[in-house]
């Protein structure tokens, strides 16, 4: 019988000589031949090697580099033998070495032999056969396998490998598509694949001088692994579970295991009762695989952690109520900061969370002179009641213990066990002193013994600074002990994000309303989609500030609805059922009186919160509703207008100008415009009117012919009004309000005061009833508050409908503070300063971000 010894070769030609020679010389009983395969090596190394032919000796070279596996199958197609053996070519031959390999192969169901190689630099073995341990580690055996002559594997390097060559060829070879690296694996599970062996020839060894001839690439080791991890999952998983019990009772031995009944049954029973695969075994070998395979996505895909997330199809809608939570961390009452705890602490992880490592940073404080607070402590930690450290005795000072490759699946929930050790007896103490302290039958100097250890002061000698997760902080007890949550690494880790959906381009309240809100999210790191609200607007649809952020679908966790009320109806239609399922649904509401109208309450069950502009709205919901109520205002933040332009609108340049802008889809009842003119009437009539002008911005004439009739009558016949009644950019809006003196709102209710707030931001003197919305913002040292009187609505305007309240605000009131702001322009720009600062210490983007950060959080911690 025949044996073809196929080496391929690139370059390192002493060591390929080297090779040869000892080959040659301990292979001389045995009819052979070699098949050198020169893989497009230098000129030097190809012209030596072809002075190497011989009846014996066959040279094949490539016409370019093709790597391992190509190299030995273009050998194996060369070879005459009916044996074939694949060498690399660092390889030194040992006497004998040969013989237990080809006796290996005669055996039955033996469909490859491998032996056992020495580091030729050091002399211990390098391989005793592939080892697919309980630990989810594929690993090179390094010490010697201690039964027989031969030793079964599921794999074996192809440094040195044997295999008849109709089998060869009848597993198609090497797999060409791995590049150096796993293609001796897989040809030994292709093998399994169709019932034959791996084996060890024990008595067979070599030397090998480890990776000499080819470089290594990291690249192309992680995308070999992951071909292999891909192709023969299922095998691999089953060969490292069934590893585990194995490896965990050798753990218990040296000591790099903590003791768990659960685990020790599991591994006994698996020994000898069954040989099912045991929980945790299972467990540990899929977190690994799992974490092999976010690995690769992330280094061979570069994908992120969000576009990984969805590779595992994890339901971004129900992480809610099960996401993170934490017990068992007492708070430390003295000084220092940090949290003790009495004897177990637990972290809870919901599914989505990419588990992969856990750090815990604290210290160790000294004993005191009591001898209730001496004695060594630790902590063990437990991942999913499946793998557990001990760190014990940690030593007094700072310590920080690490945790890798913990067993965790991201679609599982998991859960982290934190055990104080050494407080065993001292809590036991302390339990006794509790329990019965008052019970006479016992020793009085006992009990009194006992309960010296109730305030568990040895335990808090431990204090847990932090807690981090793959080395992100999670919880700081030492900074933030209140609210100890990491808000960032709870949005990536669990995709909390906000589906914001409005009418990004209405020209409307509620419009800006969405298009504020996502102003304020573009300062956090809150994920945000913008979704157009395709619920019936029949408003002006002209603001194409967002129009490149829109997108159709919602993919986080929360919606929250920029909408009027009644509209509520409607998005289930508009947008189907499950836009809304599974989600957390919110309404950003406004709504301008105090109570909220009964027809209403029916909308309430299309959400599971309610956020609103103002205090003042808030209080006129909670009032009706079932749900939670919160205030999130509207920011302020625009670009404010390089300087006054009056001939941009035709306004005169050398009058004292009051501006009232308003939509009249708002309904011009409750906007008032009839109290702003009768007010200026009242300021301004004489010749001091000739140095003054009121300026009426309006739009929406279309829909509302009627009341715009009407507000041309309440201006008919008085001098130095300016009307405008076209629509304008916000822009433009913001050009206007820049351009006038003064801000005049003589409304009768807001549910925010958007125009007043905007005027305030400008630097603008703002006379504004002082009722509703306007008055958290607006007051005596930033504006003029305008007297007034509650009424009823004496019939239906709208929605706001008869026997609700409003406001009257007074004229006369009204008018006196203009005359102020135009005779006192000292007194006015100072309101204007104040104003401007009130706006943006209160509602900038990053003020009102902080708002929607710190609410979110709370959802986290649900």
């Amino acid at each position: 019988m025949m044996v073809s010894f196929i080496i391929p070769v690139f370059n390192q030609i002493e060591l390929t000589l080297q090779c040869i020679s000892s080959l040659q010389e301990t292979v001389k009983k045995i009819d052979y031949e070699i098949v050198i395969v020169d893989d497009y090596s230098n000129d030097e190394t190809a012209a030596r090697l072809r002075t190497l032919i011989s009846d014996t000796i066959h040279v094949f070279r490539n016409n370019e580099n093709l790597g391992y596996a190509k190299s030995n199958n273009i050998g194996a197609r060369n070879a005459k033998g009916d044996y074939l053996f694949l060498l690399n070519n660092d390889l030194v031959f040992s006497r004998k070495w040969i013989e237990p390999m080809l006796s290996g192969l005669r055996k039955r169901k033996v469909g490859i032999v491998g032996n056992v190689q020495l580091d030729a630099m050091i002399g211990e073995i390098d391989h005793s056969g592939f080892l697919f341990d309980g630990k989810g580690t594929l690993r090179h055996k390094k010490t010697p396998n201690l039964k027989g002559s031969f030793t079964e594997f599921l794999a074996v390097t192809g440094a040195c490998l044997a295999i008849r060559k109709d089998l060869y060829h009848e597993l198609d070879g090497l797999d060409e598509r791995y590049e150096n690296g796993c293609e001796d694996i897989d040809l030994c599970f292709k093998a399994k694949e169709i019932g034959l062996k791996t084996i060890v020839a024990n008595e067979s060894t070599i030397n090998h001088y480890v990776s000499s001839t080819r470089k290594i690439n990291t690249l192309h080791n992680e995308s070999n692994m992951r071909l292999f991890q891909t192709k023969w999952r299922s095998q691999i998983f089953t060969a490292m579970a069934r590893g585990w019990p194995a490896a965990y009772l050798q753990g218990l031995i040296d000591g790099s295991e903590s003791v768990s009944l659960k685990k020790v049954g599991e591994a006994v029973s698996h020994f000898f009762l069954n040989k099912k695969l045991s929980p945790s075994g299972k467990l540990i070998v899929e977190a690994k695989l799992k974490r092999n395979e976010r690995h690769w996505m992330s280094i061979l895909d570069n994908e992120t952690d969000e576009m990984i997330k969805k590779s595992y199809h994890i339901d971004q809608g129900k992480w809610i109520g099960t996401q993170f939570s934490h017990s068992g961390f007492e708070t430390n009452l003295d000084r220092e900061k940090g949290k003790w705890i009495k004897e177990y602490a637990k972290l809870k992880l919901g599914a989505g969370f990419f588990l992969s490592s856990i750090q815990i940073i604290g210290t160790i404080r000294p004993p005191t002179n009591n001898n209730e607070t001496h004695g060594k402590l630790g902590l063990r930690i437990t991942t999913n009641s499946t793998e557990s450290k001990d760190f014990f005795p940690l030593e007094s000072g700072r310590f920080a213990i690490n945790l890798e490759d913990v067993p965790a699946l991201p679609e599982s929930n998991s859960q982290i066990d934190i055990t104080l050790l050494g407080v065993s007896k001292s809590n036991a103490y302390a339990f006794l002193g509790r329990k019965l302290k008052d019970w006479f039958l016992i020793p009085k100097a006992l009990r009194h013994y006992w309960g010296r250890f109730r305030a568990q002061k040895l335990n808090q000698r431990l204090l847990i600074k932090n807690v981090l997760i793959n080395h992100e902080m999670l919880l700081d007890f030492d900074s933030q002990s209140g609210s100890p949550a990491n808000f960032d690494f709870l949005r990536r880790a669990s995709n909390i994000g906000i589906n914001l959906i409005g009418w990004f381009d209405a020209e409307l309240g509620v419009g800006e309303s969405a298009r504020l809100a996502a102003k304020a999210m573009d300062t956090t790191s809150i994920g945000t989609a913008l979704v157009p609200l395709k619920v019936n607007c029949l408003a002006s649809k002209e603001d194409h500030s967002l129009s490149n952020r829109l997108v159709e679908h919602n993919p986080y966790p929360i919606n929250v609805f920029h909408i009027d009320a009644p509209q509520s109806a409607d998005i289930d239609h508009h947008h189907g059922e499950s836009f809304r399922n599974e989600k957390r649904n919110i309404a950003y509401w406004a709504w301008e009186l105090p109570d909220f109208p009964d027809s209403w309450i029916k909308y309430f069950k299309y959400y599971d919160e309610i956020w609103t502009p103002s205090n003042f709205v808030r209080d006129s919901v909670t009032m009706k509703s079932p749900l939670p109520v919160l205030t999130i205002p509207h920011c302020i933040d625009f670009e404010t207008p390089q300087k006054p332009d009056r001939e941009k609108f035709s306004l005169p340049s050398d009058k004292y100008l009051f501006l009232f802008a308003y939509d009249l889809n708002s309904y011009q009842p409750r906007k008032n415009p009839k109290a702003t003119i009768r007010a200026f009437k009242k300021a301004f009539a004489g010749k001091e009117g000739q140095d003054v002008g009121l300026v009426i911005k309006t739009h929406s004439i279309e829909r509302n012919k009627e009341a715009y009739m009407e507000l041309q009558s309440h201006l008919k016949g008085i001098e130095n009004v300016y009307l405008i009644d076209r629509r304008l950019s916000r822009e433009d809006v913001y050009k206007l309000m820049y351009s006038v003196d003064a801000y005049v709102s003589l409304h009768r209710a807001e549910g925010f005061g958007l125009t007043v707030a905007e005027s305030m931001y400008l630097g603008k003197p703002v006379i504004s009833t002082n009722w509703s919305a306007t008055t958290e913002f607006l007051n005596q040292s930033n504006g003029c508050p305008v007297d007034f009187n509650l009424v009823e609505l004496e019939k239906n305007f709208g929605p706001y409908t008869q026997g609700q309240i409003w406001a009257d605000p007074s004229s006369q009131h009204a008018a006196e503070l203009m005359r102020k702001l135009f005779k006192d322009r000292k007194f006015a720009k100072d309101l204007g300063e104040k104003a401007a600062i009130t706006i943006r210490n209160q509602f900038s983007p990053k003020i009102i971000g902080k708002i929607y950060e710190k609410r979110l959080k709370s959802f986290a911690l649900w």
